[in-house]
């Protein structure tokens, strides 16, 4: 009995320790005409609403001083950003760190040299107190011994050719992690992150030769790695870069045969089954299970529903399920089948290539027929290349179907010009302010080509597909005929 009472004494010891606290302290520098926050990222992307959370916000103030208490329930890798900086730290309960984002060290740390283990010039940097204040230095350190961890290529893919370079960095930089977690006595939660960062980031890379190597010259053995990489959760948990060497492994080494050729309902379909039959870990699974259908939600291919359907049952994570279960009764309830406010409707205006006046929208949906929204624009090579299919469907189904070609160029008379030179036939017009106007904000308009299917002033399709898809585009006009 007295045996069990130790062991529950340091259960409890051992949880009250990590439901304590961290805190953060620095000093900013002015951004001329801003007024921005420190930012505390997750290192891992939610997989629900796609994006990294920020975990907190800190305020500067008026000596550009900042400081927060955060809880630290566990050992854990987050980014700090302030303007265009961002750095790793790994925090742990009872930490106090100090960070000082105007020493111009913080942004030349490769042009710092000093020997493994020297705390030289970053302690200008980065001041710090609590269990081992050695891990502060590992990311810096790691990067003067064996390069950046982060996308070092530029517009220059890696080849084939940068296969050993690659291997080498990797082993380096683990050899790297051994002796100074050795030397400084790290712990294993910080060495496994640390590992999962180092390793992540060569899979990654690797992967990305992809991009630079023809069809033909594709040779298994190249990414034996990557083949014969165990992906699980605890890998990427408390880490960035095993998260996106996962990502690219889904999105495209799995698909190498389908990039640049595929629909976007087979791409969903390819992706998910390669998700459920590539992932043997239950929670890596479910994470990115539930990443791609979330990632689709507003692109909403054909297939979508169907995918839903099977998402339910095969992700064993409930929380996940009902999460973008929820999402997407608010996305539906947001975006289909919702008629157009009259402020939309009244105040976007849309100026007429035929006799350049402005319209409101609301005249232009004042038909009783399906009406296509195509937006594009000169400088979109895609836009361009999809323009002819859809003036053949806008042939093929006069009189049952209009389409509206909505431009959002901000130079009329680059508009006009390619109008008129490429012999562009339809009703064109220009959207006035672009991609800053109140309804492309609606539609979350960030890029072209989009196709947007309205009825009786309803939403019925808010991210239809390319008509150079025949089939799919086609089934879309019927449907709504």
């Amino acid at each position: 009995m007295k045996k069990f009472r130790i062991v529950l004494l340091f259960t409890a010891m051992f949880h009250i320790s990590y439901s304590q606290t961290a805190t953060l302290i620095g000093k900013a520098y002015t951004i001329t005409g801003k007024k921005i926050n420190v930012a505390l990222f997750s290192a891992v992307r939610n997989p629900v609403n796609q994006s990294y959370d920020i975990l907190k916000e800190i305020s500067i103030d008026s000596d550009n001083n900042f400081k927060a208490t955060l809880k630290i329930s566990e050992p854990t890798l987050y980014f700090i950003s302030y303007g265009e900086e961002s750095k790793r730290i790994f925090l742990e309960s009872n930490d106090s760190v100090i960070i000082d984002f105007t020493n111009t060290n913080l942004t030349n740390l490769n042009k710092l040299a000093f020997k493994p283990g020297s705390q030289k010039g970053l302690s200008e940097v980065i001041k710090y107190t609590g269990n081992n204040p050695y891990r502060y230095n590992f990311y810096d350190s790691l990067f003067n011994h064996v390069g950046s961890l982060d996308d070092e290529y530029g517009e220059k893919l890696p080849t084939v050719a940068d296969r050993e370079s690659l291997k080498e960095k990797l082993n380096a930089g683990i050899q790297y992690l051994n002796y100074y977690s050795k030397r400084y006595r790290l712990d294993s939660s910080f060495y496994k992150s640390a590992l999962s960062e180092i390793r992540g980031s060569y899979l990654d890379r690797l992967i990305t030769i992809l991009f630079s190597l023809p069809k033909e010259k594709f040779q298994a053995e190249y990414f034996k790695d990557v083949e014969d990489e165990d992906f699980t959760y605890n890998k990427m948990n408390n880490s960035r870069k095993y998260f996106m060497a996962i990502y690219s492994y889904l999105t495209y080494y799995l698909r190498y045969d389908e990039l640049g050729k595929s629909t976007k309902e087979r791409k969903l379909e390819s992706i998910y089954n390669n998700c459920l039959n590539k992932l043997k870990d239950k929670q890596v699974r479910n994470f990115f299970l539930t990443n791609i259908v979330a990632s689709s939600l507003e692109d909403h291919p054909e297939n979508f529903d169907e995918i839903l359907d099977r998402y339910t049952r095969d992700c064993t994570n409930k929380e996940y399920v009902n999460s973008i279960e929820s999402l997407y009764k608010e996305f539906n309830k947001k975006y289909i089948n919702v008629t157009l406010s009259d402020i939309i409707l009244k105040s976007t205006l849309l100026k007429s290539l035929k006799d350049s006046r402005e319209y409101p929208l609301q005249n232009l949906l004042s038909s009783n027929k399906p009406i296509v929204l195509d937006f594009w624009a000169t400088w979109c090579g895609p836009c361009l290349m999809n323009m002819p299919y859809a003036i053949e469907f806008e042939k093929k189904y006069y009189g049952k179907v209009d389409f509206i070609f909505v431009s959002m160029d901000k130079d009329e008379a680059a508009w006009r010009k390619v109008v008129k030179e490429d012999k562009l036939t339809g009703r064109q017009y220009l959207l006035k302010d672009g991609f800053k106007n109140e309804f492309a904000k609606f539609l979350k308009l960030t890029s072209v080509p989009r196709y947007v299917l309205i009825k009786n002033g309803k939403i019925k399709d808010f991210r239809g597909s390319s008509p150079i898809v025949k089939d799919a585009f086609n089934k879309l006009l019927i449907d709504n005929l």
